[in-house]
């Protein structure tokens, strides 16, 4: 990932009332594009934590306890904040009514050691292992302690290209991933970001040399072939909407996983079914509880529902292919 320096980035500060939402919200920015998030105590001096008598125990600040929370991104300098605002408003649509501040980045922290100590190993499901760059084996064997279970490893190259395995939507693809993949099947991920999931999919059996992954943002296309080469997955195609049109002419796949946000899931329906085969497997995630039913409904003619998952509000919801 580039190194964030402070003139490269800003931070975006947005005043929330509500717990559940800055939480909610604080994780999907981080899908967005920005290159970290924090929660912090909203007061006239920009959500500095309370000290002397009103300081609680360190641990205590894990979850946010006051009632106004400043949800403070820190976003490349490319992204405009109007952008972020109406993205993050196709599942958040409070965020075109809060406070909204600007604010330059404090050049005098390091923010490459920020950066890059926010972004550690983590487990995800019964078979996968995340791990960035700079990540030590000593911080791995750490935390593959006690662990028990033979771990797939990605390396995965973070800030460039959503999907780090961090954000819950990411992680409930992954798991199911984990209960449809067979030796040889052929996965379309659709809106691969960087390419995690379908790497993964390989890496658990699917063929790399006919499945795909797709996105519409060159960048995440560049990261995503990057890290298939760091992962020994050469062979893996990633592509553009357009680059792929004549390798999906013909191509009906076994498992078509797709982690963007509700409205877009809806309108790629026709696409989407026309892509599966019969007796195949969709996955649709990146939406909130909220969301479900109408985008299902867009899906239901042509999919049996199947099952559905939740992780911190988020939902996967997958059906079998239809004759």
């Amino acid at each position: 990932m580039p190194e964030p320096k402070a003139d490269r980035y800003r931070l975006v500060r947005l005043t929330i009332s509500d717990t559940a939402t800055s939480e909610l919200l604080s994780e999907y920015l981080l899908e967005l594009g920005a290159v970290s998030v924090s929660l912090e105590a909203h007061n006239s001096a920009h959500g500095k934590r309370p000290t002397g008598d009103a300081a609680l125990a360190a641990e205590t600040w894990a979850r946010p306890h006051w009632t106004i929370t400043d949800v403070v991104a820190m976003v490349p300098q490319e992204i405009r904040t109007e952008a972020l605002l109406q993205a993050a408003a196709t599942v958040f649509p409070e965020v075109m009514e809060v406070p909204v501040v600007e604010q330059p980045v404090d050049s005098s922290r390091d923010w490459v050691r920020a950066v890059r100590e926010s972004f550690q190993p983590l487990l995800i499901g019964e078979r996968l292992l995340v791990r960035f760059p700079w990540n030590t084996e000593v911080s791995v064997r750490s935390l593959l302690d006690g662990d028990g279970k033979e771990r797939v490893q990605l390396t995965i190259e973070p800030g460039a290209a959503f999907g780090t395995g961090e954000h819950p939507t990411t992680q409930l693809c992954a798991r199911w991933l984990e209960l449809h993949v067979q030796p040889g099947s052929r996965v379309l991920d659709y809106g691969s970001g960087s390419g995690i999931l379908v790497m993964y999919a390989c890496k658990l059996g699917a063929d790399p040399a006919r499945s795909v992954g797709i996105d519409i943002d060159e960048e995440a296309i560049a990261v995503a072939k990057r890290d298939a080469v760091r992962n020994q997955l050469d062979g893996l195609v990633f592509a553009t909407p357009d680059e792929a049109e004549h390798l999906l002419q013909e191509q009906r796949f076994d498992l078509l996983v797709s982690n963007i946000l509700a409205p877009t899931l809806q309108e790629l329906a026709p696409r989407f079914c026309s892509l599966v085969r019969t007796g195949g497997r969709i996955a649709l995630s990146g939406m909130l509880a909220a969301h479900t039913a109408a985008v299902w409904a867009s899906y239901a003619a042509d999919f049996h529902l199947e099952e559905s998952f939740v992780q911190d509000e988020w939902v996967l919801v997958s059906g079998i292919r239809r004759r």
